[in-house]
């Protein structure tokens, strides 16, 4: 400062003209290095998207018409073809382009040529001789399943002669349950028509009624004793003031309904019990062994109780004599096994034959 001050005014104005001067001089310089940087980065900013597949050539090009630079920009090729591309054939001529190396207008050439020769390589289908079929053996689970499948669509064997006949022996049955004063003798004579012939006649049918895909619907046409109602019921009938009106069964896909109607004096409206449970088969010598499981239960209030514990499940065992689609006799097993089951007056024998209709049986007994 000692030294400005001492100069003289002339010189004074000299020397701020020369640094006036010089700091213009390098703000040029400064922003015009700037500019070429910028330019530079932004180039390559394009090239990098060029890699990418974002840009085309012709933008590149153009961009460098615009930042004029003269300095050759390389850009390395994109993909294994370019890089393992053919070394350049003698007199060829590269073209000229503005800011891009030859290799980057090589390499656009080559990509173009590339995407018009595009081919699809066809892969021809593989014949059945050229596979060869593995080998399957199916597990024991497998065949069980087909043979219950099997059994499980498997028809009843009508017989129209024998259906005919069963058909009249249900009207004469009924017929006979109509009189006042019934003969033992007459009606036993009746159910002995059932247990002639083979074993293999009598119950052949009864594993296509309990697996059928179809329910079908039985009503109790006749029993003999309370005890055998109370073994295949509920036994809510023995109730004071309550009377058993209809037990109906319904058969099929191993399942077993079985619906209870019972009558209470006074002006109060039938109620239905309805158990529930499987039911499985056994084939014996002269007869078929009947197994139900109760699971379940719904009461006349419409209250559903579960068994949920295996040891609360009450089993059933009837031995069925005759089964087919019209008719069913089955007994409650004695002390002796296969014994005559019309003996004791047939104490032990439940009769069930056909209900056309469970929905209109219901309603004639004005059940909720």
């Amino acid at each position: 400062n000692f030294v400005f001050e001492a100069m003289i005014p002339s010189a004074r104005l000299l020397t701020l003209a020369l640094l006036v001067w010089a700091s213009l001089c390098l703000s040029s310089a400064f922003v015009g290095q700037k500019q070429a940087y910028c330019s530079k980065c932004r180039f390559q900013a394009h090239v990098l998207e060029a890699r990418r597949g974002r840009i085309s050539r012709e933008l590149i090009e153009s961009l460098g018409k615009e930042d004029g630079n003269e300095e050759e920009k390389t850009v390395p090729p994109v993909g294994r073809k370019a890089r393992r591309a053919k070394p350049k054939k003698s007199g060829e001529i590269i073209p000229e382009t503005f800011g891009v190396s030859p290799a980057l207008s090589k390499w656009a050439a080559k990509m173009a040529e590339e995407q018009e020769t595009t081919t699809v390589e066809v892969v021809e289908p593989t014949t059945v001789e050229d596979v060869a079929a593995p080998t399957f053996v199916p597990f024991e689970a497998e065949k069980k399943g087909k043979k219950g499948n099997k059994n499980k669509n498997r028809k009843l064997d009508i017989n129209p002669a024998r259906a005919a006949e069963l058909e009249k022996f249900v009207v004469e049955f009924e017929k006979l349950l109509e009189q006042k004063n019934l003969n033992m003798n007459t009606l036993q004579a009746r159910l002995k028509y059932l247990l002639g012939g083979s074993a293999e006649e009598r119950v052949s049918d009864f594993r296509v009624l309990m697996q059928g895909s179809k329910m079908k619907d039985y009503r109790m046409a006749w029993v003999g004793s309370d005890s055998a109602i109370c073994e295949i019921g509920t036994g809510l009938h023995k109730v004071p003031l309550a009377r058993l009106q209809e037990i109906f069964l319904k058969l099929g896909q191993g399942r077993l309904e079985v619906y209870e109607v019972i009558s209470i004096l006074g002006p109060f409206p039938n109620v239905r019990n309805t158990l529930q449970g499987t039911s499985k088969f056994s084939r014996e010598d002269e007869f078929s062994r009947w197994k139900i499981s109760y699971d379940s239960m719904v009461d006349g209030t419409g209250r559903e109780i579960l068994a949920e514990k295996e040891e609360n499940v009450r089993e059933v065992l009837l031995d069925v004599w005759f089964a087919s689609e019209q008719v069913i006799l089955a007994s409650v097993p004695g002390d002796i096994k296969g014994a005559n089951p019309l003996r004791d007056n047939g104490a032990n024998v439940l009769l069930f034959t056909r209900e056309p209709d469970m929905d209109v049986a219901m309603e004639k007994l004005r059940v909720l």
